[in-house]
C-alpha cells in the first residue's frame, strides 16, 4: 500500500518534474546531433571558445526549475540560462587575466576546504555531494574559478582587513540576543538524526510497536512494517539531519508540525510511542498516518565556526564596498556590452543578440548620466550586475 511520505525528498521533486528534465535532454540531444563535434564552439567571447563539450556538460548539471510552463519561452530555457552563465564566467576570467589576478590552485583548494567545512557543519561532506551529482573535483574547480576571479579583481582595488571580516562575523553571531540567534546567516538550528516507521492503520503500527518491545531492531521493523517508500528501504532512516523549524527556516512544506514537536521533545537514543499525524497531500486532501520515531542522535543549536565562513564574509564585504566605487562598477558593467560575443547555436542567436543590444543601449544611457548628459546621476549597481 502506498502512503503519503512524511518527509519529502529531493528525488520526489525530481520525479515530479521529469517531463521538464526530459524536455531539456531532448533539446540537448537534438542540438548535439545537429551541431557535430564536441570540440566545436557554441559561442565565442572575445575570440575565446565556449566548447560544445563544456556547454553540454554544464547543461546536464543545470537544476530543474520549478513552475516553468511547458513549452518554456526561449529566454527561460535551460540552454539559454547555461550559455548566459558561461559567457559571464568567461568575461570574469578574461578580466582577471588582464588584471593579473587569476586564481591559482591553492586558492581554489582553500575555497573547497572552507566549503567542505560548511557542509560538515550540516552533517554533509563535499565528496559525497560531488559523487551524487556525478561531478569531478576538476569540474568543481572550473566552476569555482570564475567566482574567485571576480573577487580577486575586486580585491585588487578594494581592501578588506581581517579585522573587518572578524567584526562582521561577531556582529552576526555574538552581538545578537539569545532569543534572536536564529536570525544569523551562520546559525545552525537544533537538529536530529531520525528514523521512522510510518503506517496508515493503527493496527499495523501497534504490531510494529509490539515487535520492537520484543527485541526486534528498529531498522528491521521499519523494513517490515513501514509504508513510507522513501525510508523503509533505508531501515527507516530519514536522509540527512532534521532541523528544528524557526521563523527564518520554516518546516518543509507537507511535513506535519506534530512530527517536529515529537522529535524535539525526545532525547538521543529514545524511541517514541505510536502517535497519529495528519499529512497534507498535493491534491489538498489530508492523509492520517501513524508514526513511531527514533532519535538516533542530536546536535544542539550553534553557530558555524568562523574558519568555515570567513571567505564568504570577505566576499560579501568586498561586494558591498565595490558597489560604492563608481569606477569599479563601470569596469564590471562595461564587460558585457564592450565584449565581442558570438553565439553559434542557431536557435539562440537572436535572443543573445537582443541581450547584447539592450546592454549596449543601457551603457550609453548610463554614460550620459554619469557625465551629466541626461541631467542626472547614475546609481551604482552591484559588480557583475547585468552580466
Amino acid at each position: 500500500m502506498r502512503t503519503a511520505p512524511l518527509v519529502r525528498e529531493e528525488s520526489q521533486v525530481m520525479r515530479a518534474s521529469l517531463w521538464r528534465f526530459a524536455a531539456a535532454t531532448v533539446l540537448g540531444i537534438s542540438l548535439a546531433a545537429s551541431y557535430g563535434c564536441g570540440k566545436r564552439a557554441v559561442a565565442t567571447v572575445n575570440g575565446e571558445k565556449i566548447t560544445q563539450d563544456a556547454f553540454y556538460k554544464r547543461l546536464q548539471r543545470q537544476p530543474v526549475a520549478p513552475n516553468v510552463p511547458f513549452p518554456p519561452p526561449i529566454e527561460t530555457q535551460a540552454a539559454t540560462i547555461v550559455l548566459d552563465q558561461m559567457i559571464r564566467e568567461a568575461l570574469f576570467l578574461q578580466l582577471a587575466e588582464k588584471e593579473g589576478v587569476m586564481p591559482d590552485q591553492a586558492q581554489i583548494d582553500e575555497r573547497k576546504k572552507e566549503l567542505n567545512g560548511a557542509l560538515n557543519d550540516r552533517g554533509q561532506d563535499l565528496a559525497t555531494l560531488l559523487n551524487r551529482s556525478g561531478m569531478s573535483h576538476k569540474e568543481l574547480d572550473e566552476r569555482l574559478k570564475p567566482e574567485l576571479a571576480q573577487m580577486n579583481v575586486l580585491a585588487k582595488y578594494v581592501k578588506v582587513t581581517d579585522e573587518e571580516v572578524r567584526k562582521a562575523y561577531d556582529d552576526a553571531t555574538k552581538a545578537l540576543p539569545a532569543d534572536q540567534k536564529y536570525r544569523s546567516a551562520f546559525y545552525l538550528p537544533e537538529s536530529a538524526k531520525v528514523f521512522i516507521i510510518q503506517c496508515a492503520s493503527r493496527n499495523k503500527i501497534m504490531e510494529a510497536k509490539k515487535q520492537l518491545d520484543q527485541g526486534m531492531s528498529f531498522g528491521v521493523a521499519a523494513e517490515k512494517y513501514s509504508e513510507d517508500e522513501n525510508t523503509n528501504k533505508n531501515r527507516g532512516e530519514i536522509p540527512g539531519w532534521v532541523n528544528k523549524p524557526d521563523p527564518v527556516r520554516p518546516a518543509p512544506q507537507g511535513t506535519p508540525p506534530e512530527f517536529f514537536q515529537k522529535v524535539f521533545s525526545m532525547s538521543k537514543g529514545q524511541t517514541s510511542e505510536p502517535f497519529r499525524v495528519r499529512v497534507p497531500l498535493p491534491n489538498g486532501q489530508v492523509s492520517e498516518q501513524w508514526l513511531i520515531v527514533r532519535v538516533e542522535d542530536k546536535k544542539p543549536a550553534r553557530m558555524q565556526p568562523f574558519e568555515h565562513v570567513k571567505g564568504v564574509i570577505r566576499d560579501r564585504i568586498l561586494q558591498q564596498k565595490a558597489s560604492q566605487d563608481q569606477k569599479l562598477v563601470k569596469m564590471f558593467t562595461d564587460l558585457r556590452p564592450d565584449a565581442k560575443i558570438e553565439v553559434l547555436l542557431p536557435n539562440y542567436k537572436e535572443v543573445f543578440a537582443r541581450v547584447q543590444e539592450n546592454l549596449q543601449k543601457q551603457q550609453t544611457i548610463t554614460e550620459k548620466a554619469i557625465t551629466g548628459g541626461s541631467g542626472g546621476t547614475a546609481a551604482p549597481a552591484a559588480p557583475g550586475g547585468g552580466q
